[in-house]
């Protein structure tokens, strides 16, 4: 017969319950039984993470997209969105957040919900998070 998993082997399942194809809940059970639903969010670049630490840290939209993707084919639900400037630096610039979100939305339509983030580590103001949220309107967003 089939021999279960391993204790650090987990089989993941999308459950029965279909969210209009944006949320992706997910059962996990190292035999395969119901256990519980768990969400996986991702955020493939971080706010602390530079090329000079891992050459493969996606900063464009377009490297941040194709990262999104694999992760969606991987079962997360969610992508924690940093965006960078060409130079690698963090930034709030509406016209590059409105890049990745179309970039984004092509690779993975709506497999998963995207989350854009105003903050890194303290670097912006009040003020200034809160004008890239109304410019670019986000479906869900972390201050």
């Amino acid at each position: 017969g089939a021999r279960p998993p391993g204790p650090a082997l987990f089989r993941v399942q999308a459950a029965n319950r279909p969210t209009a194809g944006r949320k992706r809940h997910l059962r996990m059970s190292s035999t395969g039984e119901k256990r519980r639903s768990v969400a996986i969010a991702v955020a493939p670049n971080g706010a602390r993470r530079t090329r000079d630490e891992h050459s493969g840290v996606p900063l464009t939209p377009r490297e941040i997209a194709y990262a999104a993707a694999g992760a969606a084919e991987a079962g997360a639900a969610m992508i924690h969105l940093h965006i960078r400037t060409p130079e690698g630096d963090h930034t709030l610039d509406p016209g590059i957040y409105r890049e990745a979100l179309s970039e984004l939305r092509r690779e993975i339509r709506n497999r998963m919900i995207v989350q854009i983030t105003t903050d890194s580590l303290g670097k912006f103001s009040a003020r200034d998070q809160m004008a890239v949220v109304r410019e670019v309107r986000p479906e869900a967003v972390s201050l």
